[in-house]
């Protein structure tokens, strides 16, 4: 099966969150887990930024968006609404990536 990408997939990589997960004694599937709640967690804090700096009326828009393969025309949209969003995006995952390597390097 295929990885679904998302608008922000050119802006932010979990792959070091990936990458830390192999250095841990757990089962293959056990890391395939850990890694889809990392992407799933960073999935819905960036869908929440988004929402919370976008203005009421285009609400909505993005939220038909987001569910499509246009990736780059959801990006546009949000650049043309949102001041700042790449950086909101990239601070945003950077911040819950930091977390989540934390936590897994407690673990080890």
């Amino acid at each position: 099966m295929k990885k679904q990408k998302h608008f922000y997939h050119n802006l932010i990589s979990i792959e070091d969150i990936k990458i830390e997960l192999n250095s841990i004694n757990l089962s293959k599937e056990e890391k395939k887990e850990l890694h889809l709640i990392a992407e799933s967690t960073i999935h819905c804090h960036l869908i929440n930024v988004v929402l919370e700096h976008l203005p009421e009326g285009d609400k909505k828009t993005f939220l038909h968006h987001v569910n499509t393969v246009h990736h780059k025309t959801t990006l546009n949209f949000l650049k043309k609404r949102i001041e700042n969003i790449e950086d909101k995006i990239k601070q945003t995952a950077e911040s819950l990536k930091k977390e989540f390597l934390e936590d897994i390097r407690k673990i080890k």
